[in-house]
Formats: structure tokens, sequence, C-alpha cells
């Protein structure tokens, strides 16, 4: 008997959340607002900045693909 409601599902590797479905308006929202406030760093965390903008855009795009590959 299958739960689609169900905040668990079963993988290989053990239990594990169900992938959500986030619109792409809230993800590019969510990304230009990380990168809007990154910007607000002071001049000498400029390393910071860019590693943090970095990573920003590598989620974005890890969660994009998984969301498009389980929806």
């Amino acid at each position: 008997m299958r739960n689609d409601d169900a905040w668990f599902v079963r993988s290989p590797f053990g239990y594990s959340f169900r992938p959500v479905r986030w619109p792409g308006w809230l993800l590019m929202a969510g990304y230009v607002a990380t990168v809007m406030l990154l910007t607000w760093l002071p001049a000498r965390l400029d390393v910071l900045r860019g590693a943090l903008i970095v990573i920003a855009t590598i989620a974005v795009v890890i969660v994009t693909t998984r969301t498009a590959r389980h929806g």
C-alpha cells in the first residue's frame, strides 16, 4: 500500500525526505535576495562574498536539477 502523503520515502540508502517541488520563481527570488544581501558585505570580505555567491549558485543548480529530475 502506497502513501503519497508520507514525509519520508524509502530509498536504497534508508529513509529520506520526499523531494519538494520548489517553484522556479521562488528559487530565483531567494537567489537574487541572497546575492543582494552578500553585496552589502564590507569590501575587505571580497573573497568570502565571492565564495558565498558561488556556493549559493551551486545550491540553486542542485535544487533545480533535483526538482526537475523528481518532478
